[in-house]
């Protein structure tokens, strides 16, 4: 078989080629092997795209090792077309990028992925992203302006505000707060 010849002339990617056109698939266990040795996993997406089964180990494999090298975002959209919801969840939750995260996460778990994701952007201080997570993901505005203000994002929070008078006085004294710090700054000096 074309297939071990090549392996034993280490040209794995040919030998990945030879054994996707194979009919009966075989040897499929071995392929997954050298793919993960050789770090072959696109040549293997590309070449198996029409077994889906093994296609789906191939991608799985991929995203462990994408998470493995911290590429979480990648690996996280590994594991969305494998169809691995939780671990796609799991690893979009250590990156910035919350427009992908909320696209996979359902709405009964919504709420609980908001709180994990704002615990964890709070404590490496992005309040920008954390006001437009709860602006964008779940309308809750006075949070929203909440961390906006925080961020020294004024015209923002002012924008938001205004479409509800009731956060207007929360805005001002977020803003009337900011000013004074400045002033006793610029005082000092």
């Amino acid at each position: 078989m074309k297939f071990w010849i090549q392996v034993d002339l280490k040209n794995f990617e040919k030998a990945i080629r030879e054994i996707s056109k194979d009919e009966t698939q075989s040897h499929l266990d071995e392929v997954l092997q050298i793919v993960k040795k050789n770090w072959l996993y696109r040549v293997a997406i590309w070449e198996f795209g029409h077994n889906e089964e093994f296609l789906k180990r191939v991608k799985l494999e991929f995203a462990h090792y994408l998470a493995e090298w911290k590429y979480f975002e990648e690996a996280g959209m590994m594991y969305m077309q494998a169809l691995s919801t939780d671990k796609a969840i799991e690893c979009l939750l250590e990156t910035d990028n919350y427009h992908l995260l909320f696209t996979i996460v359902s709405a009964d778990k919504k709420a609980e992925i908001i709180k994990a994701y704002v615990d964890k952007l709070e404590s490496k201080k992005l309040y920008k992203v954390i006001g437009e997570v709860y602006l964008n993901y779940s309308h809750e505005t006075d949070k929203s302006v909440d961390y906006f203000l925080k961020d020294g994002q004024y015209f923002k929070a002012i924008e938001i505000a205004s479409k509800q008078p009731e956060l207007l006085k929360q805005c001002q004294k977020g803003i009337h707060l900011a000013y004074n710090l400045k002033l006793n700054d610029l005082i000092k000096k």
